[in-house]
């Protein structure tokens, strides 16, 4: 069995007004087994009473100085040759949009058939999921960073 879990503050990435997550604890849980992997997550204290923020298991770690740490989504059909956008969907990686409620908390849970492993990251981005391209923006885009969590997966 695999598994992953953290509980705590979030870490804020942005200094910028509103500032959503800045005050925000999530706990986060992942069990895989039998080759499919159960996500849950949990947000609260979102200062916002309403939206969609895109969320994404990524490759790197968490680190509140550098961004750029979490790396790219992680991606089970990566390799050091993909480039290919068609291979992006939320069947290929990890997504977790949250939809804000009223009292500032949001619930999210995804299943996949992979189980990721490593240290790796929960970044929690600006803009929904795009789930088709439009523009200039490519399937999986969800704009810029505002937020993680690590997220050490083990294996037993």
């Amino acid at each position: 069995m695999t598994w992953g879990y953290y509980g705590g503050k979030v870490t804020d990435y942005t200094q910028t007004t509103p500032d959503i997550f800045k005050d925000a604890r999530a706990s986060a849980v992942m069990i895989g087994l039998d080759g499919r992997s159960f996500f849950r997550l949990r947000v609260s204290g979102i200062a916002a009473k309403d939206g969609k923020y895109g969320v994404h298991l990524h490759q790197g770690t968490c680190d509140a100085s550098n961004f750029d740490a979490a790396g790219k989504h992680y991606n089970v059909s990566w390799n050091n040759t993909t480039t290919a956008d068609d291979l992006v969907s939320n069947k290929t990686e990890v997504w977790l949009d949250l939809n804000v409620e009223s009292d500032g908390d949001a619930r999210s849970t995804a299943t996949v058939s992979f189980i990721p492993e490593g240290k790796r990251s929960i970044v929690l981005h600006a803009l929904p999921t795009l789930h088709e391209p439009e523009g200039t923006n490519g399937i999986g885009y969800a704009g810029p960073r505002l937020a993680c969590l690590p997220f050490d997966i083990k294996t037993t």
